[in-house]
C-alpha cells in the first residue's frame, strides 16, 4: 500500500490536557515511511532526529501536499532543526551569537542583547520617554534586523515581509537614531 520514502499523515488520537479534542487536529504530519514491516505495519518518523515508531496501516493516510516540509539548517555549522524557533535559539546561543541586537538609544556605549525581548525590556526600563514616541512594533523580532549586529543572519531567519513594512521600520529607526532621546518630539508637544 505505501512505499519506503513516501510521505503520510498519521492519525494521532492522543489528547492533551486542557485542549478540546473536538478542536485538535486528528491527522498530524507529514511523516516519512522509513521501513515496511509487513502489509499492515510501517515504521514512520517525522524528522531525522526523531525516533521511528511502528504504526498500523489504518492510522496512516497518503500525503498529497505540494510542498515538502524542510528542516532548518544552520549555515554556520552542520546542525539541523525542526523549527525556525529552534534555529533562532541556536544562532542566539553562545555557540554563534549571531542574533545580537544593539540598543539604538545607548550612544555612549553600545549595549548588545542576545534576544529581541531583552532589548525591548531594556528600552522600556531605561529609555521610556523615547519609547513612548515610537510605534510599538519597532522593537519586534521581525524589525530587529535594523538593530542587528549581524543583519544578514536576521535576513536568513525572517519570514517574507512586505517591502513597505521594511521601509516604514527603516524610516522609524533612522528618525530615532538621528534624535535618540526624542528631544525634538517632546519639544513639539510642549514638554
Amino acid at each position: 500500500m505505501f512505499k519506503v520514502g513516501q510521505l503520510v499523515w498519521l492519525n494521532d488520537p492522543t489528547r492533551k490536557i486542557g485542549v478540546c479534542s473536538k478542536l485538535s487536529a486528528k491527522w498530524k504530519g507529514p511523516y516519512i515511511i522509513t521501513k515496511c514491516m509487513d502489509d499492515t505495519t510501517y515504521i514512520v518518523k517525522k524528522t531525522a532526529k526523531q525516533m521511528a515508531k511502528a504504526y498500523h496501516v489504518n492510522r496512516l493516510m497518503s500525503y498529497e501536499g505540494q510542498k515538502l516540509p524542510m528542516e532548518k539548517e544552520c549555515w554556520i555549522c552542520p546542525e539541523k532543526f525542526d523549527t525556525t524557533k529552534q534555529l533562532k535559539s541556536h544562532l542566539a546561543s553562545s555557540v554563534h551569537s549571531k542574533m545580537e541586537v544593539v540598543c539604538p538609544f545607548c550612544l555612549d556605549r553600545p549595549t548588545k542583547y542576545k534576544r529581541v525581548w531583552e532589548l525591548k525590556d531594556h528600552c522600556n526600563r531605561f529609555h521610556k520617554p523615547a519609547m513612548q514616541d515610537m510605534r510599538p512594533d519597532v522593537l519586534s523580532e521581525g524589525n530587529a534586523y535594523y538593530l542587528a549586529v549581524h543583519p544578514a543572519c536576521f535576513l536568513l531567519t525572517l519570514s517574507q515581509r512586505s517591502e513597505e513594512s521594511h521601509a516604514g521600520m527603516a524610516e522609524e529607526v533612522e528618525r530615532h537614531l538621528q534624535d535618540p532621546r526624542g528631544v525634538g518630539a517632546r519639544m513639539e508637544r510642549g514638554h
